[in-house]
C-alpha cells in the first residue's frame, strides 16, 4: 500500500522504476528509462491509502478526468515472485480495482485449468468481496469475464492477459495488462511480447513492484 495525495498527479511504479529490460544487453550497456512526466490527475475520492494495483490502473488517461480517442496502453507488471500463481492473485487485485471504478474486465486465460483456478480465486478474493464474474462464452454481459480467446463482446476497457501470447483482439481495449513473474518461461514469453507490442506501434510501459 502506498500513501498518495489524491489531488496531485500520480506516478506509477517504485522509485527508480525503469523500462523492462526485454531486449538483450548490448555490449554490456543497460538502457535506463528517463524520468517520465506525471500521470494525469485522478478524480478525488475518499482520503486513505491506495494499493499499487489501484495506482497502476488509474494512471491511464482514459480513467482520469479526460476523455476522447485513445490508443491502447500496454503495461507490463513485473512482480517480485517466481511463483506463477502470483500472476493470478495480482490479476484479482487489478480486477477488483477496475470493477470498483465501474469498468469491465476481460481476463484472457491460457487454458481451461488456469481459468478454473482464477475463477476459484475470484470467488474467495478478500472473503467479504464478491466480484461478479463468469465465463466469456456464457456470461459475456458480466462486468468481469474469463475467456479462452472468445470474442470479448462489449468488453473494451481492460484486458488482463494471462496467456503467454498476445491475443489478436488486444487493440480493441483501452488498456492491456501483462503480468510477469521471475519464472524463466514466463519471462521469455514476456520479452517476446514486449518486442511484438513495440513493433506493432504500441510501446509498452513497465512497472516493477517491490511488494505483492
Amino acid at each position: 500500500m502506498l500513501p498518495v495525495a489524491l489531488h496531485q498527479s500520480l506516478r506509477v511504479g517504485s522509485p527508480g522504476h525503469r523500462r523492462y529490460c526485454m531486449a538483450e544487453r548490448r555490449q554490456g550497456q543497460r538502457r535506463h528509462r528517463a524520468s517520465g512526466s506525471a500521470a494525469d490527475p485522478v478524480p478525488a475520492r475518499p482520503r486513505g491509502r491506495l494499493s499499487k494495483a489501484t495506482l497502476a490502473y488509474r494512471a491511464h488517461p482514459r480513467y482520469a478526468t479526460g476523455s476522447g480517442p485513445h490508443m491502447t496502453q500496454v503495461d507490463f507488471y513485473i512482480l517480485p515472485s517466481a511463483d506463477p500463481a502470483a500472476r493470478l492473485d495480482f490479476a484479482c487485485k487489478l480486477t477488483e480495482k477496475a470493477w470498483r471504478l465501474g469498468h469491465k474486465v476481460y481476463l484472457h486465460c491460457s487454458d481451461a485449468a488456469q481459468r478454473k483456478d482464477l475463477d476459484a480465486r475470484l470467488w474467495r478474493f478478500k472473503g467479504e468481496v464478491f466480484l461478479p464474474h463468469g465465463d466469456a462464452e456464457s456470461d459475456h454481459d458480466a462486468p468481469v469475464v474469463l475467456g479462452l480467446g472468445a470474442d470479448p463482446g462489449a468488453h473494451d476497457d481492460l484486458l488482463v492477459n494471462l496467456d503467454l501470447s498476445i491475443p489478436a483482439f488486444f487493440s480493441r481495449f483501452a488498456r492491456v495488462a501483462e503480468v510477469v513473474v521471475e519464472d524463466p518461461a514466463i519471462r521469455l514469453a514476456a520479452r517476446e511480447s514486449f518486442r511484438s507490442y513495440r513493433e506493432q506501434g504500441y510501446p509498452p510501459q513497465d512497472h516493477r513492484l517491490q511488494r505483492l
